[in-house]
This record gives C-alpha cells, structure tokens and sequence, in this order.
C-alpha cells in the first residue's frame, strides 16, 4: 500500500508540472498561400511555443513573385476565422500571449506576382470582345497611387452598342472584394484611389458590348419609343434610367429618372438606341 501511494505521490509530482506546461504551450502554424509562389523561414510547419516566447518567420518569394502580406488563421467564437496582419514586412515578429486566449493558429505569407504593386491601386482594362469596341486606355496593366484619378471610356464599333461593366476587385491577402457585372451602360467608369485601404488592391474593368442584331423594335412591350417631329420621345419608363445611344453605341443622352413622357431632340436623322434600366434596349428611327 505504502509503495502504492508512494507511485501516486510520484505521479503528481512528476506529471503536474508537464500538465500545467501543456496548458501555457500554443501551437503556432507557418504557412504559405502557394507553394510555387514562395516558402518561408521557419520552414511551413507546427511549432510549440510557450507563455512569452518569441518567434519570428520570414517570407521567402521565388523569382517573379512578392510577398504581399500575412494572415492569421484561428477558431474564434467555435468558427475558424482569418484576418490579414498589417504591413507587408519580410518577417514576421511576435511574442505567444496566453491572455490572448488562443492555443493554436496559422500565420500565412501571402506571395502574389511581383507586377501588382502593394503600394498602389492596379488596373486591368479588357473589352469583353475586341471586334465589338475599344477602350480608353487601351486594354492593358494600369497603376494609379493615393490622390490619382482613373476613367475608362467605351466605345462601341459599327453594328454593337455598349451595354456595361463586368468589374472585379481583388486583394491577394483579403480575397475578392467585388465581382459584380453593370447592366449600366453609361460609357465611362471612373473613380479616384481615395487613401490606403485601396492600395494593393486589383480592379479589372471589362467593358461588355453587344451586337444590334436582336435589339426589340420600338414596338415592343413594356415602353414605348418613337420619332416625332425631329424628337425621340419614350413613354412609360416613368422613374426609370434612360440611356439614348446612337447606332455606334455612343451616348447621347442620360435620364436619371424619367417622367411619364421624355423628348429628346436628335440633330440628324438616324437609328437611335434606348436603354431603361440596364435591362432592355429598343430600336427606333427618327427623322429630322
């Protein structure tokens, strides 16, 4: 019995202060949004780290890449959750909190091409077609810093008209912040790098076009569109945006809310194009 208590006496002496050591250790993950695009130091792993420790990982980009910044991956709340760290330092310092209330997460180098910059806003202009229209600017690779203005403007070619903007804006270390298609077809976007939350970031502005053929006559169902005296008028689109176009695509006009009838006087005879809402798109000729 004696030897029995004295195993047990031994056990809690022996085992207490591992258990109490368990409890003050974290966990902490190294890792790397791509392997292809880099690797750090302390290589990708799962380190035990104790109360008041240091640590310290640096990111190591391979050619044609750039770190872009770090994340922290956690379980907050019973729900995994990652916020990105601020600055896009090569490495990574911090000492293990306890108090913090985390026994384990990952920090995550985020590497992306080494073309975006972080310390500026980055455009991608496209068309949806080349044979449909152009872009000012040429479609291309843009950078714009704090205070910089951007606009880009369609134009639609012989036989389409301009009907929106297919706009994504991604971040390599927040993710994608915005993939909306604009059935708007106002022909130019624009807008100004406002401060640093916009920097890092990749916006594509896709101007999307569309052929002539298949546009409803002016007969069609919904609102009424014809030529009068010289004049486009539209009746029934009360509320409503109106975009009038000429047969290039080209706007000539911008009704941000109409009324019960709208005239609009055109300066030669032609086909003109009218839009409501971004939704659908009627034929109408007048003659002046």
């Amino acid at each position: 019995m004696k030897k029995l208590l004295s195993f047990f006496v031994f056990a809690i002496v022996f085992f207490m202060p591992q258990m109490l050591c368990a409890q003050d250790s974290v966990a902490v993950t190294f890792a790397v949004n791509d392997a292809a695009m880099g690797t750090t130091n302390h290589a990708s792993g799962t380190y035990t780290y104790y109360d008041g420790d240091e640590y310290s990982v640096t990111a190591i980009p391979n050619d044609g890449y750039q770190l872009m910044g770090w994340t922290v991956t956690l379980v907050e709340n019973g729900e995994v959750a990652t916020y990105p760290t601020n600055g896009t330092n090569g490495t990574l310092t911090d000492h293990v909190d306890i108090d913090d209330g985390y026994n384990a997460y990952t920090i995550t180098a985020v590497f992306g091409p080494a073309n975006i910059s972080p310390d500026s806003l980055t455009l991608i202009i496209g068309v949806n077609n080349p044979d449909a229209g152009t872009v000012i600017p040429a479609p291309g690779t843009y950078y714009y810093v704090i205070g910089d203005q951007y606009s880009v403007e369609a134009t639609a070619n012989e036989g389409y008209h301009h009907v929106g903007w297919h706009v994504t804006i991604v971040h390599p270390v927040y993710g994608i912040i915005q993939d909306e298609v604009i059935n708007m077809p106002n022909v130019n976007i624009s807008g100004v790098v406002e401060d640093e939350l916009m920097l890092g970031y990749v916006h594509t502005i896709i101007a999307l076009f569309e052929s002539n053929e298949g546009i409803e006559d002016a007969e069609a169902m919904d609102f009424n569109v014809y030529g009068s005296e010289g004049c486009l008028v539209i009746g029934g689109a009360e509320g409503r945006e109106v975009y009038i176009f000429d047969i290039n695509g080209r706007m000539l006009h911008h009704i941000r809310s109409a009324q019960a009838t709208e005239s609009y006087a055109v300066r030669t005879t032609g086909v003109f194009l009218v839009n409501v809402a971004g939704v659908k798109t009627k034929r109408v000729v007048v003659v002046r």
